[in-house]
């Protein structure tokens, strides 16, 4: 049963989605978010400690679609692995760029807001521990010694998630993007796991 306070935190979370896509998160009022809500500003405050709080809160669905989007590669059949791969990345540009300012607001949130930071590591950290296992069944035998593929998991999500920031910044505000990104992210990761790629 929804309650008269998840009403009005879904409503606040309405607000505070909607305001970050007209102001952006510099910008963004948490007066005029709980008013839009029809909360004082001080109900903010009983669902959220900061801005960056209420942020992560709003963008925390988009980390399910991501995982959700990735799962036929963690999971792809031995043999498979361009064609499941470069799927999976596909989709992941395709959803990161279906929502730049939300996800351009979680980027600027992690970078003052310790709730935010947290959330994004978070994020960050569970791709690179869920990447390792398949990374660990297909690293390539000419791995250099002392490459793990921990280590790889680290530096291809990373890079990942840096194209991320960049894409959906330069969408944001209204700059051409590759329309390549998806391409180039699977080539550097195919060729760096797999022989055959």
């Amino acid at each position: 049963m929804t309650t008269k306070g998840d009403r009005a935190r879904a409503r606040l979370l309405d607000a505070v989605a909607r305001a970050l896509v007209a102001d952006g998160y510099g910008r963004m009022s948490i007066a005029a978010g709980a008013r839009d809500a029809g909360l004082p500003r001080s109900g903010f405050y009983f669902y959220f400690a900061s801005r960056g709080e209420a942020v992560a809160a709003v963008t925390r669905g988009l980390f399910e679609d991501f995982a959700e989007v990735a799962t036929p590669w963690y999971d792809h059949e031995v043999g498979r692995h361009r064609e499941t791969f470069s799927a999976a990345m596909a989709a992941t540009v395709a959803l990161w760029r279906s929502r730049p300012a939300l996800l351009l607001g979680l980027v600027q949130a992690a970078a003052t807001d310790d709730v935010a930071r947290s959330i994004w590591d978070d994020w960050v950290g569970s791709f690179v521990a869920r990447a390792v296992p398949t990374i660990q069944r297909t690293m390539t035998a000419s791995a250099p010694p002392g490459v793990t593929a921990e280590g790889l998991a680290c530096r291809l999500v990373g890079l990942t998630f840096a194209a991320m920031q960049d894409d959906v910044a330069a969408l944001v505000a209204g700059r051409e993007v590759s329309g390549s990104v998806a391409e180039e992210l699977a080539f550097v990761w195919l060729r760096t796991l797999y022989e055959d790629a």
